[in-house]
């Protein structure tokens, strides 16, 4: 073999030193160093050729990277930075618990100094506490962020920051894209619609919450007059 080449994906700096110390080895644990076999002449060790040896330690910094932050409600979260958007409508007062236990599973990955929103919505015209403009406002504000977690309820029930519009779910798909954050939508009530789950799903990220979380479609047809 003349040549040996892989590739990795660009890593933040956070990943990279966790990458770093994996490679050192951390407390309790033999760097990948002390794991290969001795090279040296008279080490009496099996030589390897350096190929080989490469891609152990590719494989190390891939298993390192795709690694979850955290795992919430038996989802994997990828994140070294993660922004909590936290729903502080009225029908979120008894939540507040469940959301401290989330953000608490993500440690050192949680992003100080989250968001707030008045309602989920992704309208084009509505409130400015809606999910939309909310972000339109923080993301530019905050380029270390590379996922945003979403605590809600997604229960409708003001049409002008819990709705969305064509045009609204077109700016936000078109934000998501530009930060390159994934996007995960945690409920403790009802399911997302469709078009939020797609923009989560297209990011990498996804839903997390209620097994037997009930489908949003009638209430979201009662108070936005919208059958997305």
């Amino acid at each position: 073999m003349d040549r040996f080449e892989f590739r990795t994906n660009s890593v933040t700096a956070d990943e990279w030193q966790r990458i770093k110390r994996r490679l050192e080895g951390g407390p309790g644990s033999p760097s990948l160093s002390a794991r290969m076999p001795a090279r040296a002449a008279g080490a009496g060790g099996l030589h390897l050729p350096l190929a080989i040896q490469i891609l152990g330690a590719a494989l190390v910094i891939a298993a390192c990277i795709d690694a979850p932050t955290a795992v919430v409600k038996g989802v994997p979260i990828q994140g070294s930075q993660i922004l909590v958007v936290e729903d502080r409508s009225g029908s979120m007062d008894d939540s507040k618990d469940e959301l401290a236990r989330q953000k608490a599973q993500f440690g050192s990955a949680l992003f100080e100094g989250g968001a707030e929103i008045l309602g989920f919505g992704v309208n084009s015209t509505g409130e400015a506490s809606n999910l939309l403009h909310v972000l339109e406002q923080v993301l530019p504000a905050r380029r270390g962020v590379d996922t945003v977690y979403v605590f809600s309820d997604f229960v409708p029930a003001t049409p002008s920051v819990d709705c969305n519009d064509p045009a609204g779910l077109a700016q936000f798909r078109q934000l998501i894209r530009s930060a390159r954050v994934r996007l995960y939508l945690s409920t403790v009530n009802m399911l997302p619609s469709p078009g939020l789950l797609a923009i989560a799903r297209e990011s990498g990220g996804g839903l997390v919450g209620l097994a037997g979380a009930a489908d949003s479609l009638e209430a979201r047809r009662a108070k936005c007059n919208i059958d997305e």
